[in-house]
């Protein structure tokens, strides 16, 4: 039984630590603000030579190209791309497919896991609650 109990909170730790690393990702690459903000502040147009109305079309056909699930053709609105840089952000969006699936398996995953063992994995709160 203990070789459960270490196998159980070993998957939890594993399953939780995966979950908050891929959704730290995707609120980090969701939040355009932050970028937008980051183009004044860096001064991005005055060391790249484009302007702002550029940087963010280019910025945001960036993202919503590699989250979203829809097999379209990558073409920048102002940039020319290279074949091997089409075929990078081609890996890149598989990636956040894998990464956005892998997100969602693992919160339903987890979700039920912690439904069948929460008595098992958090004894000193269940008999806390326990009336």
């Amino acid at each position: 039984m203990n070789k459960l109990k270490l196998l159980s909170k070993t998957l939890l730790v594993v399953n939780f630590t995966l979950f908050f690393i891929i959704l730290s990702v995707k609120l980090t690459v969701n939040n355009k603000q932050l970028y937008y903000f980051d183009i004044n502040y860096l001064n991005i147009p005055n060391e790249s030579g484009f302007n702002v109305t550029d940087i963010k079309a280019n910025y945001n056909y960036l993202i919503n190209f590699i989250t979203s699930r829809q097999n379209i053709e990558f073409n920048m609105p102002t940039l020319p791309s290279s074949s091997e840089g089409k075929i990078h952000f081609y890996e890149v969006k598989n990636i956040f497919i894998k990464m956005n699936l892998t997100f969602w398996r693992w919160f339903i995953l987890h979700k039920h896991f912690y439904i069948l063992n929460r008595s098992l994995l958090f004894p000193k709160i269940q008999r806390f609650f326990s009336f």
